[in-house]
């Protein structure tokens, strides 16, 4: 990997490993940075904080297991 998050590199091989389109995937992260990175990748995004805050935009925000049950569909 050459770069780090923000960039959206982490997220874009870690689909392309899984043979993956990006926009068929999920990212869930618990930063700002990583969020954003996810995003960038064109991932439909899911922001879990340690502690509920406002997420970036076009972030999905979450504060439970429950709720990201639910945001899947699980």
């Amino acid at each position: 990997m050459r770069e780090g998050k923000p960039h959206a590199e982490p997220f874009l091989r870690a689909a392309w490993l899984a043979g993956v389109d990006p926009a068929d995937a999920v990212a869930v992260d618990d930063s700002v940075t990583g969020v954003t990175a996810g995003l960038a990748a064109g991932m439909r995004t899911i922001f879990w904080p340690e502690v509920p805050m406002e997420g970036p935009p076009g972030a999905i925000v979450i504060n439970s297991a429950d709720e990201l049950r639910a945001e899947l569909g699980l």
